[in-house]
């Protein structure tokens, strides 16, 4: 079992469980290659990196635009299509609902730039579980590619 913290991403070339937990406001996005069982998962905290043009590094992998596009590289590193790459998708919870000002719907934003970038990628989501206000952990298996989810509220 390997274990992917906030902002970080993974991808295996091998049937492993990925687990991450504290989905909040975050997304993960586990892609999956059932024909290969390789895959990877990603626990992004925000839509899109402030500055596109800087260099890219390990800090910058909690955004979403950044953390998915390394994935499917490395994917096809691999020898994945990206016609063969699907995804499930799970969390932005808006987590702090009686709260307002910016960042309330953080949740929100990433949800609709996660499912953006898949789209420009022509990835396409098999399943999700989005929104609401409570938090989520997150156990990925490649071997059978099932989602497993625990809420917490």
């Amino acid at each position: 079992m390997i274990e992917v913290k906030m902002g970080q991403f993974v991808v295996l070339d091998q049937p492993e469980v990925i687990t991450t937990g504290g989905v909040g406001s975050c997304m993960v996005v586990c892609l999956h290659v059932s024909a290969n069982k390789i895959g990877g998962l990603a626990h992004v905290m925000l839509p899109k990196r402030p500055n596109p043009a800087a260099p890219i590094d390990d800090s910058q992998h909690r955004y979403a635009d950044v953390a998915i596009k390394l994935m499917v590289d490395q994917l096809t590193q691999l020898g994945a299509s990206p016609a063969q790459i699907t995804a499930k998708i799970v969390g932005g919870a808006n987590m702090f609902p009686g709260i307002q000002g910016r960042s309330q719907k953080i949740g929100e934003k990433n949800i609709i730039a996660v499912k953006e970038v898949l789209g420009s990628l022509s990835i396409s989501i098999t399943a999700e579980e989005t929104g609401g206000s409570h938090g989520r952990s997150v156990a990925f298996d490649l071997n059978t590619g099932i989602v497993t989810i625990k809420t917490t509220i």
